[in-house]
C-alpha cells in the first residue's frame, strides 16, 4: 500500500491564501485571541465568509477562545458575544463546546448535538484519543454549561466584530485589563459597545464646543499656536492609525510592508515642511496658508472614509500616498503654528513640539481603542472632518 504523501505546509496570509484556494472539509484556525488589530482580523464577519465560501456543504470551521468555565464577566460575555454574532452572518449552524476555552464549530449544514450519534462516529473511525471518549462527550453535550453558554451568546447585545468595525480587540484589551482592575470586569459597556455609527458622529458637538472654548480663552496668541500644534499631531496620528489598521485588516502583510507605510508618513512630514520652509516669509505668515492646511485636514479624512466604505482603499500604493498626504498636513500645519505671528521660531519650538506630541499620543491611543472599535474605521476617519474644522476657530482675527 503506498504510503501517503506529507502535508503540505505554506506559508502565507490565511486570508489571502483563502481569496483562490480550493474546497475543504475543515478548517481550523489556530490564532491567538483577538487583543490586537493583527490577530482580530481573524474572527470577523469578512474571515468567516471567506471560510464558508472554501467549505464543502457540510464543512466545518472550528476555533477556540480563551474563556472561563464558570463565570462570565460583562465583559467576556460581550467579547464572546461579537465573535459570535460574526460567526452567525456566515454560517447558518453553530455549536459552542464551554470550557476553559470555548470551542466554536461552524457549518452551512447542520450540525449535531447528539452525544451519543457523536460518540459513534469517534469510534466508528477508530480514532484513538487519549481525552476525547464517549462518557466525555455526554458530559460536554448535557452539562448545564451547554445550554447556559448558548443562550448568553444569543441573547448578547455586543455588535458583530467586523474589518470596518473591529469591537473585539478593544473587549479583549478592556478583560485583560480586569485582571488588574476587577472594577473594569463589572462595568456596564452594553450602551456603548451598541451605539451606532450615527449616534457616534455626534459626539463631535462637544469636543467642537472644548476647542472653541480653548480657543476663545486663548486670547495670547502663545496658547493657539499651542493648540493648534497639538491637534495637528492629533489628527495625524488618528489618520495613520486608521489607514494602517485598515490595510493590515484586508491584507495582512502589516509587518512585510509597516516599513513602507511608516516611511510614507515620515516622507510626508519632511515633505510639508520642505514646502512651508520654501513659501516666500510674507506667505508663510498669512492666515489663509493656515486655512488652507486646515481644509486639507477634513477633506483628506472625507477621502479616507469614503475610501473605506466603497473599498477602493485597498493596495499599498492608495494607503501610503493617504500616509504622504496627512505627514504633509502635519508637518505644514506645525510649520505655520510656528511662524505665524512669530518674530523668533526658535522661541516657540520647545512647547509647540511637546504639544505636538502630546496630541500624537492622544490620538494614537484614542485613535486605536476609542474612536475606531466605537465607530468603526470610516466613521473614525469622517469624524475628523468636524474636528479640523473647529480648528478654524483658532485662526479667528484677535
Amino acid at each position: 500500500m503506498r504510503s501517503p504523501s506529507p502535508p503540505e505546509l505554506l506559508f502565507r496570509d490565511p486570508r489571502h491564501f483563502l481569496r483562490s484556494a480550493g474546497s475543504y472539509d475543515l478548517i481550523l484556525v489556530a490564532m491567538p485571541d483577538p487583543a490586537s488589530g493583527q490577530s482580530n482580523r481573524f474572527y470577523t464577519e469578512e474571515f468567516f465568509r471567506q471560510c464558508a465560501r472554501r467549505l464543502t456543504a457540510n464543512g466545518v470551521l472550528a476555533f477556540r477562545a480563551a474563556s472561563s468555565e464558570n463565570l462570565w464577566t460583562p465583559q467576556l460575555r460581550r467579547r464572546n458575544g461579537s465573535i459570535y454574532r460574526a460567526l452567525q452572518a456566515a454560517f447558518p449552524h453553530i455549536v459552542v463546546l464551554p470550557g476553559v476555552s470555548n470551542i466554536f464549530l461552524a457549518s452551512r449544514g447542520k450540525l449535531s448535538r447528539d452525544p451519543d450519534e457523536l460518540a459513534g462516529r469517534l469510534e466508528a473511525r477508530g480514532i484513538k484519543a487519549r481525552l476525547m471518549s464517549r462518557p466525555y462527550i455526554r458530559y460536554l453535550c448535557t452539562n448545564d454549561r451547554f445550554q447556559q453558554v448558548r443562550q448568553s451568546l444569543e441573547g448578547s447585545a455586543a455588535p458583530m466584530n467586523t474589518d470596518e468595525r473591529p469591537i473585539c480587540y478593544q473587549l479583549t484589551v478592556v478583560l485583560w485589563l480586569s485582571k488588574f482592575f476587577p472594577g473594569l470586569a463589572l462595568v456596564d459597556l452594553d450602551r456603548i459597545t451598541s451605539l451606532n455609527i450615527l449616534g457616534f458622529r455626534t459626539l463631535w458637538l462637544p469636543l467642537s464646543a472644548l476647542l472653541v472654548l480653548l480657543s476663545l480663552a486663548g486670547r495670547r496668541p502663545g496658547c493657539r499656536r499651542v493648540v493648534l500644534a497639538g491637534m495637528a499631531g492629533f489628527m495625524g496620528m488618528v489618520l495613520e492609525t486608521i489607514l494602517i489598521l485598515q490595510y493590515q485588516a484586508g491584507n495582512g502583510a502589516l509587518y512585510q510592508d509597516i516599513g513602507i507605510l511608516l516611511m510614507s508618513f515620515m516622507a510626508g512630514l519632511s515633505l510639508g515642511a520642505w514646502i512651508v520652509d520654501r513659501l516666500p516669509e510674507t506667505w508663510r505668515r498669512r492666515r489663509r496658508v493656515g486655512l488652507a492646511l486646515i481644509v486639507g485636514f477634513a477633506l483628506t479624512g472625507a477621502a479616507i472614509g469614503r475610501g473605506i466604505e466603497t473599498g477602493w482603499l485597498d493596495t499599498l500604493a492608495e494607503n501610503g500616498l493617504f500616509l504622504v498626504l496627512s505627514g504633509i498636513l502635519v508637518s505644514g500645519l506645525f510649520a505655520y503654528a510656528g511662524t505665524h505671528e512669530v518674530e523668533d521660531s526658535k522661541s516657540v519650538l520647545a512647547p509647540l513640539y511637546s504639544a505636538d506630541l502630546v496630541g500624537g499620543c492622544i490620538g494614537a491611543i484614542g485613535g486605536s481603542l476609542v474612536l475606531v472599535p466605537l465607530a468603526g474605521l470610516s466613521a473614525a476617519a469622517i469624524l475628523m472632518v468636524p474636528v479640523s474644522l473647529t480648528c478654524l476657530a483658532l485662526l479667528a482675527p484677535r
